[in-house]
C-alpha cells in the first residue's frame, strides 16, 4: 500500500464511494453489477500496488468475472427458450 496523501481509512472509504457508485450507475443504466472488491486477495502475490493487479491477481478477477457471466447468461437461455447461439 503506498499513497502517502492518503489513509488507509480514507482509501478504504474512497474505495466504497466508487463501488457504491459503479452500481448505482448499473442500476439506472439497466446493467448488471457484479461487485467482485472481495474476491482478490489483498496481499502482494495479487496486487502490484494498492489498486493494480499481478498475473495472479488477475486470474482470481478474470475467472470470478467468467463465472458471473457464464450464470447470468445461462439464466437469460433459459428465460429466452426460443433464442439459441
Amino acid at each position: 500500500f503506498f499513497l502517502p496523501y492518503l489513509s488507509i481509512p480514507d482509501f478504504l472509504r474512497i474505495q466504497r464511494a466508487h463501488i457504491e457508485l459503479a452500481e448505482k450507475v448499473a442500476t439506472s443504466t439497466r446493467c448488471d453489477f457484479f461487485d467482485l472488491s472481495n474476491i482478490v486477495p489483498g496481499d502482494s502475490h495479487h496486487y502490484r500496488d494498492s489498486s493494480h493487479f499481478t498475473d495472479a491477481g488477475s486470474r482470481v478477477f478474470a475467472d470470478a468475472m467468467a463465472a458471473r457471466l457464464h450464470t447470468r447468461v445461462q439464466a437469460w437461455f433459459a428465460a429466452n427458450p426460443v433464442i439459441r447461439p
